[in-house]
């Protein structure tokens, strides 16, 4: 959820966001919050804008630079443009080693398709499960986590999970996990991160 509202106690689901935005034609989403760039979010919103942009990770406390990045929009800019404005901004915003940041943009309508390829990998590890449970689980552990101090292991960076377990399971996980890598390869625009 976003947008949480101390005053009421309430907060806006992703559901709401793409009820809120449904006939809008809005061409970049951009969350100035914490854990929304990653699939199930993007996922939700594949048919509200073109782009979203946003974190995997927890955001520094003063999130965006609205003026930092608002001074690099001129006449003309692209939405993609945009993108890459926001991720670079927000970089520039929060340099190595400073703190940990990670931003990055994808493009709405290649989403699908990252959605069509995690699943296929995922079948394939349902399917190998019962003989390398304890390698894949291990996989899970050593992934890189997006989590504070690795408290919660639910925010995994997707691609380095699957590297792993199709490392595990072998040859038979590749061709899925090659599939995976390039949807992800082509919905991915602009991205940023440090250690």
């Amino acid at each position: 959820y976003i947008a949480d509202d101390d005053t009421s106690g309430t907060q806006m689901n992703i559901a709401d966001i793409r009820s809120a935005l449904a006939g809008s034609n809005i061409d970049v989403i951009a969350f100035d919050a914490c854990y929304m760039q990653q699939l199930e979010v993007a996922y939700e919103l594949r048919g509200s804008a073109r782009y979203m942009v946003g974190s995997a990770t927890v955001e520094p406390s003063p999130g965006y630079n609205y003026t930092r990045i608002l001074s690099h929009i001129a006449t003309g800019t692209t939405a993609e443009q945009m993108c890459g404005i926001i991720v670079n901004q927000y970089a520039a915003e929060y340099p190595s080693p400073r703190i940990d940041i990670t931003q990055s943009a994808v493009d709405l309508q290649r989403v699908g398709d990252v959605a069509t390829a995690a699943s296929e990998l995922a079948l394939v590890l349902e399917s190998n499960a019962g003989k390398c449970s304890a390698d894949l689980a291990a996989a899970r552990s050593d992934s890189l986590s997006y989590s504070i101090n690795g408290i919660c292991r639910y925010n995994l960076d997707m691609l380095d999970y699957a590297s792993r377990c199709a490392g595990v399971i072998g040859p038979t996980a590749n061709a899925a996990y090659t599939n995976l890598q390039n949807a992800l390869s082509a919905a991915v625009v602009a991205s940023v991160h440090n250690s």
